[in-house]
């Protein structure tokens, strides 16, 4: 085995599974239409609905889960906040309030996903679609589906699923891959340069403004970042056997996977274990692609010689 194909959402939708993020999207609107408001909401989402939409790849989805408006769902929630001297405040009302949409961001919206994936037809034939791999290369496969299985009968042996297969019966796993602590709320600091007095009279504003229902709010508010926070290290080391195995690689071939920083790290440790000959072929879709995947490509070490930009469709049967 001295070939392994790095293989992406590009691949699936390659051969007519509807994978993109505009078909999960319809599919919440429909059946989750709370939550749905909640992603165009708080996070900016892109309304798949408007006729001007032009569909989100995966790895923005992902990237997108990091970008919660904190202060903005603060503000919205802000009327459970517990004030002193005010006699029917709920201390715990905010808390409680915070932690009911965390939890539907966070476990409904993984739920949600869940349920999408298991709803995916699968085309009865993939004629005019299929291209030419090797079943006994390595694959590494950022996808939920088994479409190299059931279409290609790549042995399951030869085949990470670095996110899980549905059809395996596996959870999922999703999330964006910025570390939860530099997504904190910041604290208000002193002024520069203050003076003894200034910084006297900043602590006691702070103090006179401390209000414990906010802070328990802001708490359980800030449990959403490391809940969905997708820990590639962790994976990468569960995965160790697969990765020990690409010492004899000597060419890569990616395919539809835009090589988003979500998933950075694994391709950081695919160029870590295999040789600086190795030849690394990637397919782009978009014209302006190529060049982002060169640069991507040449970050990681790999250099321009051992570069190939292909189309999926070049290697159609």
């Amino acid at each position: 085995m001295n070939k392994l194909y790095i293989i992406g959402n590009g691949f699936d939708l390659h051969h007519n599974l509807k994978t993109d993020y505009d078909s999960f999207g319809k599919f919440l609107n429909e059946e989750y239409p709370d939550l749905y408001k909640k992603l165009l909401h708080y996070f900016g989402f892109q309304d798949v609905t408007s006729n001007d939409s032009s569909g989100t790849l995966w790895s923005e989805f992902e990237a997108a889960l990091s970008d919660l408006d904190s202060q903005e769902v603060i503000e919205s929630l802000s009327d459970y906040i517990a004030f002193t001297g005010d006699p029917i405040s709920d201390w715990g009302a905010f808390e409680i309030e915070m932690q009911n949409f965390v939890d539907e961001v966070t476990y409904k919206l993984f739920d949600a996903f869940y349920e999408f994936l298991l709803k995916i037809k699968y085309p009865k034939s993939i004629n005019g679609r299929k291209i030419l791999l090797n079943k006994d290369a390595l694959y590494l496969n950022f996808n939920y589906t088994n479409v190299l299985e059931r279409y290609y009968g790549i042995p399951r042996g030869n085949i990470l699923y670095i996110h899980g297969c549905i059809e395996n019966g596996d959870t999922p796993i999703l999330g964006h891959g910025v570390t939860p602590e530099s997504l904190e709320i910041e604290e208000e600091s002193p002024p520069k340069n203050a003076t003894p007095e200034e910084l006297e009279k900043w602590q006691e504003y702070i103090n006179d403004n401390y209000n414990f229902s906010l802070e328990l709010g802001k708490s359980e508010l800030m449990t959403y970042f490391s809940k969905t926070f997708k820990d590639t290290d962790t994976i990468i080391k569960e995965s160790s056997s697969f990765f020990s195995e690409l010492t004899e690689i000597d060419e890569i071939i990616i395919l539809g996977h835009s090589l988003s920083n979500v998933d950075l790290g694994y391709f950081k440790k695919v160029f870590s274990s295999v040789s600086d000959d190795t030849v690394w072929t990637v397919s782009y879709y978009y014209k302006d692609e190529m060049q982002s995947h060169i640069n991507t490509l040449n970050n990681l070490g790999v250099k321009n010689s051992n570069i190939k930009l292909i189309k999926i469709t070049d290697l159609n049967l």
